[in-house]
């Protein structure tokens, strides 16, 4: 891997984030204030990557007791949108997401193999991020579940929740991902936004 500097970081990914600008658009985030969430660095996503984010912005990190990807679902209601409506179990995994554990089995098939190779060569094993199963025996040992929920104690406000997800028996990280309630223009009610970090951005949903 060929290293550009701390800025630009590793010629593969600074090849994909050229590739994004002459394929995207530019917008400004003052228009456009849903988009503006947590990018990755250059170097490494992995586990470290939200402890430092909430320490340069001064927000408490809570990693004990029952922590949600939000902490009421009822944030989500709307002109449309009823979360009364929402089944029980769906709105009990949003608010309570650390008292879950997941669980996951994977194949690829034979003709797709070499690319996710190719992707956890590049990029996913270097950045601890989107390692998705190889083979089998990677996920065979089942998976942690990490959340850490930052807050901003003078706002009395859950800013993001962090959910790291991890191969037990590889190490690897599966998903490194914050999530956080936004309004999106022209949308009826507030969204959940997730955010998967990459280098110097982030894939949103």
């Amino acid at each position: 891997m060929i290293w550009l500097g701390d800025r630009s970081g590793y010629l593969s990914d600074w090849v994909t984030q050229q590739w994004v600008r002459a394929t995207g658009r530019r917008v400004r985030l003052a228009d456009y204030g849903w988009l503006d969430g947590p990018i990755g660095n250059t170097r490494i996503i992995g586990k470290s990557f939200f402890a430092e984010y909430a320490r340069r912005r001064g927000l408490e990190v809570v990693e004990r007791g029952t922590r949600g990807l939000m902490q009421d679902f009822s944030r989500l209601a709307g002109d449309r949108i009823d979360p009364e409506a929402v089944s029980p179990a769906v709105r009990d995994f949003y608010e309570r997401t650390s008292e879950y554990e997941l669980d996951a089995w994977s194949e690829w098939h034979g003709l797709y193999k070499p690319f996710g190779a190719a992707l956890a060569v590049l990029f996913s094993r270097r950045l601890q991020q989107l390692n998705i199963p190889l083979s089998p025996l990677d996920s065979s040992k089942g998976m942690s579940s990490e959340v850490l929920q930052m807050w901003d104690r003078r706002a009395g406000q859950l800013v993001q929740t962090a959910w790291v997800r991890e191969l037990r028996a590889t190490g690897n990280i599966l998903y490194a991902g914050s999530y956080s309630v936004c309004g999106v223009p022209g949308h009826p009610s507030p969204c959940v936004r997730s955010c998967f970090l990459c280098p110097m951005g982030a894939l949103l949903f």
